[in-house]
């Protein structure tokens, strides 16, 4: 995977949480996009 990020010209991070607010939000998983059709979910 680090690999295929690094060659990726962009790439795309997103964060999922259990909640909105910031101050009581607890992280669930990360997802992570480096090319259309292709990422990876870490949870």
């Amino acid at each position: 995977m680090l690999d295929k990020l690094a060659k990726a010209d962009t790439i795309g991070i997103d964060t999922e949480t259990t909640s909105l607010d910031a101050m009581n939000a607890e992280l669930v998983g990360i997802s992570i996009a480096f090319q259309a059709g292709e990422a990876v979910y870490i949870p």
